[in-house]
């Protein structure tokens, strides 16, 4: 026993010694290093030297970065004749701003913070990354993305500061014939331009768009991450910036957009992950455009450019796929609703397409209106996204409500229709069913006279032999009145009488007709 617990004893204090001694070891190693850099003459010599710093750098950041940093930063402002010492430079440096995903090591901000308090060293990385040699700019270039990573407002500032032209020269990275620079450069890019509309202006004017749609085309639209890159980037230029978005407009690349969405909307049995990537972001690229927080005249010429190219057309095709996943049906219906919203003539395209009046069960409305409200096996995201593509489809499309509004009087005992599928989510059990029919119902009718005389006049069965009926005024009280309703219910219910009682007398007639609906 006492020979275990010495041994234990023993096991315990050791590794605590050899670790200090390993480390006391590695910081005279370092200091030595740096002191024999500072001297060393012959650049064979200060190669091996930085080789070595290099070596320590992933393990003793910390140390190298505060001896070293200086020492390093002088090497890039000096001689540059020396790629292969150049790029070594670059490399440790990148080593000691970087840290592994999920590391536990302690991570500082002193290596970086005493890189750019000198801002001459980053405009050296700039110039670096001009170089041709291959090695030195690939080196240049991930140095410089790790820099904008951990702080990234500084260098754009300091970057911003070396003017237009600088930025320009990182945009022709992406003329590059090696792709692994394009998508590094890409890469960087898209730190770059990030909540900076001034970087953003420069990127787009200095043919940024015109570089990236070049690559996305070359890749043939294909399932690449170099496509991925080029979107992503594509995006976060236009996002929130309508000036962008107006210049983007006016160069055409919505053809592209178009040629992209018909090669996605191939009917592949499978379709990859990075597919998936590449089309979800395409589609965000499309709602950017006209996202509800544009201006209205930003959002009317992009949807009279989108059906000048048959945007909605292709949109619609991916969705009628079978085999399209889940998250890019989601994505493509909101989508859609944004292109159509209070839009006549992509609103015409869609009733011309939907089929309301021919074969209902095969019928894109009458589908997704199945799995909106019959739909418990399907995703919230899904059932909800459907709602908000009625929401917008509906919008000031008198045509589509009234087209709608005619399935209530339809009614028959072996068939669905449109109207039957709303009536029986609105009284159903389940919760989102019971809401998204609710505020469906709500939308058809408001500011449509028309179409509250149609709903007044529909009456539903209360018993099996369909002798009893009840209006949908006097179903909706009962739906309140009764202690199992759901609070969401309910207020759909709410939301539904609501536009329907609004301006419309013959609604408040029929309300006030019903027992117990006024007390109540």
């Amino acid at each position: 026993m006492a020979f275990s617990l010495g041994r234990s004893l023993f096991s315990f204090t050791t590794p605590s010694t050899t670790t200090n001694n390993n480390n006391t070891i590695d910081q005279e190693t370092i200091e030595s290093l740096c002191d024999r850099l500072q001297t060393a003459k012959r650049i064979k010599d200060r190669r091996h030297i930085v080789c070595a710093l290099k070596a320590l750098s992933k393990k003793c950041k910390l140390e190298v970065g505060t001896k070293s940093i200086t020492l390093l930063a002088n090497i890039l402002q000096g001689d540059r004749t020396d790629f292969d010492l150049i790029q070594l430079v670059l490399e440790t440096l990148t080593n000691l701003i970087t840290y592994d995903v999920g590391s536990d090591e302690e991570q500082s901000d002193l290596p970086q913070e005493l890189y750019i308090q000198n801002k001459k060293r980053v405009h050296v990385v700039l110039e670096l990354i001009a170089k041709t040699n291959f090695n030195v700019r690939r080196a240049a270039i991930r140095f410089l993305t790790a820099l904008l990573t951990n702080c990234t407002t500084q260098l754009q500032d300091i970057i911003l500061e070396d003017g237009p032209v600088s930025i320009s020269k990182l945009v022709d990275l992406l003329k590059d014939k090696r792709e692994v620079i394009r998508n590094d450069a890409l890469i960087l890019l898209q730190i770059l331009i990030v909540s900076n509309p001034d970087m953003q202006d420069i990127v787009a004017s200095g043919k940024g768009f015109e570089r990236l749609v070049e690559i996305f085309v070359r890749e043939g639209f294909g399932d690449e991450v170099t496509v991925q890159y080029c979107l992503s980037v594509i995006l976060n230029l236009l996002k929130g910036n309508q000036p962008i978005q107006r210049s983007f407009n006016q160069r055409y690349h919505i053809q592209r957009l178009a040629d992209f969405l018909k090669f996605c909307s191939n009917d592949e049995k499978l379709w990859s992950t990075q597919k998936v990537t590449n089309v979800n972001l395409l589609l965000q690229i499309i709602r950017t455009l006209v996202s509800p927080e544009n201006s209205s005249e930003n959002i009317v010429a992009y949807q009279r450019t989108f059906e000048q190219y048959g945007i909605l057309h292709r949109l619609y095709v991916i969705l009628k796929l079978l085999t399209v996943p889940a998250d890019v049906l989601i994505e493509t219906l909101q989508t859609i609703s944004d292109v159509v919203h209070d839009d006549t003539e992509n609103q015409k395209f869609l009733n011309s397409v939907v089929n309301i009046s021919g074969v209902i069960q095969q019928s894109v409305l009458f589908n997704l209106l199945n799995a909106m409200i019959n739909g418990e096996h399907q995703s919230f995201s899904l059932r909800i996204s459907i709602l908000y593509f009625l929401q917008c489809y509906l919008y000031n499309n008198e045509s589509g409500k009234s087209m709608i509004v005619r399935t209530f009087s339809d009614q028959t005992a072996n068939q669905y229709t449109l109207g039957h599928l709303l009536l029986n989510g609105y009284s159903s059990k389940d919760i989102i069913a019971s809401w998204c029919s609710g505020i469906t119902l709500a939308h058809l009718i408001v500011d449509d006279s028309k179409c509250k005389e149609t709903i007044l006049k529909v009456v539903l069965p209360v018993d099996s032999s369909q002798t009893g009926v009840k209006t949908l005024i006097e179903i909706s009280m009962d739906i309140l009145q009764n202690s199992s309703s759901s609070l969401h219910t309910r207020v759909a219910v709410l939301i539904f009488l609501s536009s329907l009682l609004s301006n419309s007398s013959s609604a408040v007639q029929a309300l006030l007709s019903v027992q117990n609906g006024v007390s109540y």
